[in-house]
């Protein structure tokens, strides 16, 4: 995939929504302050609203109104930022996304191919997006742990059958730094 229809995608609500079905449960386009150069996404502004869904049961749907700017640095590298913008008439965002955005940048072929295929198979097989179909069988009093069941027959390059996803969240009273090196200790796999 080209950075032109990767850019393409972020600025489109409805393939952007698509792609990152797994955390993006609804989205929709507020307003479009301008739509770029010369037929291109280069200086392209818009607002939008989105409800994000974590992979976790211990964080609800939010939903938050932003700005997105996209701008091209160079032949093959687009910037594409967003920021929280006050919607002070809308008693349902009440959360600001903290600014941040992405470098699109043209690799040798395949290498997006492959990672697009990855993300869109963990995220609908691992995210709990209300995009997506699920079946909860079993939630905890507390929320904290979820089983939930999805039928899968239309996905190539996955077996036919039923999904069986858990998902759980709880706090560990140690630096975050201490958890993300002890996770990512090739040598200490076999302890979690």
């Amino acid at each position: 995939m080209n950075p032109t229809k990767l850019v393409e995608i972020m600025m489109d609500v409805k393939q952007w929504s698509n792609m990152f079905s797994g955390i993006v449960s609804r989205a929709s386009t507020v307003d479009v302050l301008s739509t770029g150069v010369a037929g291109t996404y280069n200086g392209a502004l818009q607002v939008m609203t989105a409800e994000f869904q974590l992979p976790s049961p211990l964080v609800s749907a939010r939903e938050f109104y932003f700005s997105r700017y996209c701008r091209q640095i160079d032949n093959v590298t687009w910037a594409v930022a967003d920021v929280s913008l006050d919607n002070s008439g809308s008693a349902s965002s009440k959360c600001r996304k903290r600014p941040s955005g992405c470098l699109i940048q043209a690799l040798p072929n395949g290498f997006c191919t492959l990672a697009e295929r990855m993300v869109l198979t963990y995220c609908t097989t691992a995210g709990v997006s209300t995009a997506h179909m699920w079946t909860t069988y079993c939630e905890s009093a507390h929320g904290t742990a979820r089983i939930m069941t999805k039928n899968n027959f239309s996905d190539p390059g996955t077996p036919p059958g039923i999904v069986i996803s858990g998902a759980t969240s709880f706090w560990i009273p140690v630096p975050p730094k201490r958890v993300f090196d002890f996770l990512r200790d090739p040598q200490l796999r076999s302890k979690f």
